[in-house]
C-alpha cells in the first residue's frame, strides 16, 4: 500500500528457482524498473550487484496519483504484487 504523493521504500529480493532468496553474485544483469501498471517514479530506476545486500536491494518509489501501482522488473518480465492507495 501507499498513502499519497510521499516516496515510498520498496524492497526487491533476488529469488531462486525453487523461491529461495539468491545471492547478487547470481545477478548477470543489471535490473531495470518500469511500471506495469499504475504511473511511478523509481530511485534508482537500474539495479546492478552493488545495490544487493543479501540478494535484498531497497528502492525509493513515487507513485503518481491514486491508482494502482504494480511493478514490473526487467530484463525477467517479472511483476511484483499489487500496491494499492490508502487513506491511511
Amino acid at each position: 500500500r501507499f498513502t499519497g504523493r510521499n516516496w515510498e521504500t520498496v524492497r526487491i529480493t533476488l529469488l531462486d528457482a525453487n523461491g529461495n532468496v539468491a545471492s547478487e553474485s547470481t545477478l548477470k544483469k543489471d535490473v531495470y524498473l518500469r511500471t506495469a501498471y499504475g504511473e511511478a517514479e523509481f530511485d534508482p530506476k537500474v539495479l546492478s550487484t552493488l545495490d544487493f545486500d543479501n540478494g535484498v536491494a531497497e528502492v525509493k518509489m513515487l507513485p503518481r496519483g491514486r491508482r494502482t501501482v504494480v511493478i514490473q522488473i526487467e530484463p525477467f518480465h517479472v511483476m511484483s504484487g499489487p500496491m494499492e492507495y490508502s487513506e491511511k
